[in-house]
């Protein structure tokens, strides 16, 4: 599947440009919008007619971690079955367990490497 929509939350904000950068050199008529809130990302899913396609999420968020995020998200009736991809350099066993409890959730490692990025990020958004 194609996603034309996606959704990044993330606090740091030099991480969230160059996910951006790679999202644009993938494709340019990709739709990403960046939430550097975790808290206000999720008000504004709650709010919103439409939801994206999918979701990159960073675990390590102030005020509301990743899984606390998710578990939001999933008791929101709309946002039951969008797909989510925790994004974080932070991915040890028992954040993967407790994230796997839900449905549609991966884990995407974030890197250093540009080319990588690109490469991780059209193989996961076609």
């Amino acid at each position: 599947m194609t996603y034309k929509n996606i959704l990044l939350v993330d606090d740091d904000q030099d991480d969230a440009e160059i996910f951006m950068d790679a999202i644009k050199d993938i494709d340019p008529a990709m739709h990403c919008t960046v939430e550097n809130s975790s808290i206000e990302a999720l008000q504004k899913l709650n709010n919103a007619d439409l939801i994206p396609d999918i979701i990159f999420l960073d675990y390590r968020m102030p005020h509301l971690d990743g899984l606390e995020f998710l578990r939001l998200l999933r008791a929101d009736k709309k946002g039951e079955e969008v797909r989510v991809m925790i994004y974080s350099g932070y991915l040890d066993p028992a954040l993967q367990d407790a994230a796997l409890s839900y449905s549609k959730v991966e884990f995407f490692r974030k890197t250093e490497n540009y080319p990588s990025l690109v490469e991780m990020l059209r193989a996961v958004i076609g």
